[in-house]
């Protein structure tokens, strides 16, 4: 099994296995096209200082590459480290104005029952930065004692193995690929040492590349018949690798059918796929880097200053809220202001509403809180 460190998750997985940069590079350009909003109390504060300095990022790279390359780390192996800096003195004294990518495999350096981390080093450059310097965004590990997250690669570790083998194996095959197969004298020895040489030359001459594929290659002599064709084993390993595919998609709650895996396909359409892909993904995500980037920064700017992502203007979210919608509509048990508490909307009007065609039969001129005890209810 491969290593269980950051850099192994970073090299075999994200930088060397296709799937896994598929996943991680799907989910962080979907994250990063969210919109962010300053909110004080349920008011809008439009260009914010907080946004500006959010997306203005740093002279080397701006905010979303930043952000990017902070799910990718966090993604890929749990653990992502951010350095913000500001002005030690005036207005804005105390209050971080730049953000920077720090390497993802930092040293934590203890402290004390106070302080229980005095800061981070950088193995490689031999650099500390002050605990206050750095937003540690870490995923929940079981298996550790809070100083750090786990990779969710870590489970998968033997799927992620497996997966890099079989690329590296298919890769071979094509390199390999050429002739079908070669009708051939059933005795090479009987020529010699020199002319197996130049059989060999002449072999690889004829059988090697793809513009070779399918051919058959013929040798002088009596004959015999070598077969190139994929075996049952070959085949099995592409299904391998498809197998793999769909368990590292599982690894990161990933739809697996935005990977053009029709197979496991149980959706009818990408707005579906999409939908599942914020609600089981993309929300949880942003939801958990939002809270921790209040606590670490925003909350400097000022009491009751949020800013998180706005998932209002979500298009597939709001095609789920069209259905709510609807079916809020027919649902004419539920009083208005429970209504709107559903939709996340400001309450304007109270009560039930009850269609005219759903008056019992008889009595034309009964009331709202008849016709509710009439249907065993109560106005409430």
């Amino acid at each position: 099994m491969m290593e269980d460190n950051p850099r192994t998750y970073i090299n075999k997985g994200l930088v060397y296995n296709p799937d896994v940069a598929s996943i991680i590079e799907y989910i962080t350009k979907v994250a990063i096209r969210v919109p962010w909003v300053v909110k004080k109390g349920d008011e809008v504060l439009e260009d914010h200082e907080i946004e500006k300095i959010w997306k203005k990022g740093n002279p080397v790279s701006r905010g979303p590459h930043i952000f990017a390359t902070a799910i990718k780390q966090y993604l890929a192996t749990g653990n992502t480290f951010l350095r913000a800096i500001g002005p030690e003195n005036g207005i804005n004294a105390g209050k971080k104005t730049e953000f920077w990518n720090l390497h993802y495999d930092l040293l934590v350096e203890r402290g004390d029952t106070i302080q229980p981390i005095k800061g981070y080093r950088d193995r490689e450059l031999d650099r500390f930065y002050p605990v206050e310097e750095v937003l540690h965004w870490k995923t929940a590990n079981p298996d550790g004692n809070g100083y750090f997250g786990t990779s969710p690669l870590k489970a998968g570790r033997l799927v992620l193995d497996q997966s890099n083998q079989a690329y590296e194996a298919n890769a071979k095959s094509l390199r390999n690929l050429g002739a079908r197969g070669i009708l051939t004298r059933e005795d090479l020895a009987a020529g010699g040492e020199e002319q197996a040489k130049a059989l060999q030359a002449d072999f690889e001459r004829k059988t090697a590349g793809a513009d070779k594929f399918g051919k058959l290659v013929i040798a002088g002599g009596k004959y015999d018949y070598l077969n190139f064709a994929l075996s049952p084993t070959d085949l099995q390993l592409l299904d391998a690798q498809m197998r793999s595919r769909q368990a590292l998609c599982n690894i990161y709650g990933f739809p697996s059918e935005l990977m053009n895996d029709k197979e496991a396909s149980t959706y009818n359409n990408l707005s579906t796929m999409m939908r599942k892909l914020y609600t089981d993904v993309e929300i949880p995500l942003l939801e958990d880097f939002a809270d921790l980037l209040h606590d670490f920064w925003v909350i400097k700017w000022g009491d009751g200053l949020t800013f998180r992502p706005d998932w209002s203007g979500i298009e597939v979210l709001q095609d789920n809220k069209k259905e709510l919608t609807e079916w809020l509509d027919r649902a004419w048990w539920i009083p208005a202001e429970r209504k709107a508490e559903i939709m996340g909307e400001e309450q304007t009007i109270t009560g039930h509403y009850i269609p005219a065609n759903y008056i019992p039969e008889g009595m034309p001129d009964v009331s709202t809180e008849e016709a509710l005890k009439a249907y065993g209810m109560e106005k409430g």
